[in-house]
């Protein structure tokens, strides 16, 4: 392996691509901007620190900070430029007056997000998608990020996804007003409050996985797992727990505190098969539903950022959701009907002269 030939996970990359970063500047950061490495000499060989999108944990700053360590070398995946580009068009929003102006900032912003994120051929980073939303919205206090990183670092990463995700879903769905995003972003953030206990298990982890695939898998496959009581207590009921600590501890993070009782909804399905409390959802309004829309397309899985993996990332987490017969045990039919409406919408407006390829092609 020369120097100029570094290989890591799915990256190939030489000495020249990497970038300096202090540890006072990662410091300053919350979400990793890009993947911190370090080169070791004696093997020749980089060694993967911190992934991109990882959220910053202050405690392994301060014990590099101890040994003297001063600066580690940055592959950077996200793009100051687009990150800002993201942010004016999320301002923009924030600080219209009239309903006029905010549907006039929500046809840009959706516009600019569908050409990066739902045409495959376009060059894009999520990432920087996910910066730029978080940066936004967030209102949280460190020590809930603390917690949800220290129980599963994919716990955290997939709460900011899931939260992107759910502030644009409701943008699509004609919800302009700032608040109103806001409190849907926290909302979705939250889902998995619950999760953080001493019980949270890989099996806890692989059932979340399983239940995004197919409702009620999860509780099956904790059955088959012959979990104990404990553990499946805390994957039955924690939709209810992650409400209530939401209540006790993030209350303050709401503009509408009523919202908060979306998070226990997360696992009721529409005919009343859900868990924990069983209720049927056939009244659930279509703001309601986004958190669980969301939550059932975005995956448990690593991301391993890369600067132009992420093309077409929407259009494959929406369809791969209709394609899917779990659809239709989810309290969110109407809502992905009207998704796919808006959708249209916008790509059509946008792409007059291409083919019918550009539309989303979704069952009703």
């Amino acid at each position: 392996m020369t120097d100029k030939n570094y290989r890591l996970k799915n990256l190939s990359f030489s000495k020249e691509d990497l970038d300096i970063i202090t540890l006072d500047d990662l410091e300053r950061e919350q979400v990793c901007p890009g993947h911190i490495i370090f080169l070791s000499s004696k093997f020749n060989k980089p060694v993967l620190l911190m992934r991109a999108g990882d959220f910053v944990d202050p405690d392994f700053i301060q014990r590099y900070k101890k040994k003297g360590q001063k600066s580690f070398y940055i592959y950077k995946v996200s793009n100051d430029e687009n990150i800002q580009t993201f942010n004016q068009l999320w301002i923009t929003l924030k600080t219209a007056k009239l309903e006029t102006e905010r549907l006039i900032a929500r046809k840009k912003l959706l516009t600019h997000f569908c050409e990066l994120f739902w045409f495959e051929q376009n060059k894009a980073r999520v990432l920087d998608f996910y910066l730029s939303t978080f940066n936004t919205f967030n209102r949280f206090d460190d020590e809930i990020i603390v917690q949800l990183r220290e129980t599963d670092t994919l716990l955290c990463e997939r709460g900011i996804q899931a939260a992107s995700f759910s502030s644009i879903v409701a943008l699509i769905l004609g919800y302009t007003d700032f608040q109103l995003l806001s409190d849907i972003f926290h909302v979705t953030f939250l889902l998995d409050l619950g999760l953080v206990e001493k019980n949270y298990s890989y099996f806890i982890a692989q059932a979340c996985e399983q239940e995004r695939q197919k409702p009620g898998e999860g509780l099956h496959f904790l059955k088959k797992m012959n979990v104990s009581k404990s553990e499946y207590s805390l994957f039955y009921y924690h939709p209810v727990e992650s409400m209530k600590i939401a209540k006790k501890r993030c209350i303050g993070v709401f503009y509408h505190p009523d919202v908060i009782k979306i998070i226990s909804y997360q696992h009721e399905l529409f005919n009343g098969k859900g868990f924990p409390s069983k209720i049927n959802y056939w009244g659930l309004s279509e703001y309601e539903t986004i958190p669980i829309l969301v939550d059932a397309f975005v995956p448990f899985e690593e991301t391993f950022y890369t600067e132009s993996s992420e093309a077409g990332i929407f259009k494959k987490y929406v369809e791969s959701l209709n394609e899917n017969t779990k659809a239709e045990l989810l309290p969110l039919r109407k809502s992905l009907n009207r998704l796919t409406l808006e959708l249209n919408k916008i790509l059509i407006e946008e792409n007059e002269n291409e083919s019918d390829d550009s539309q989303v092609k979704l069952g009703a």
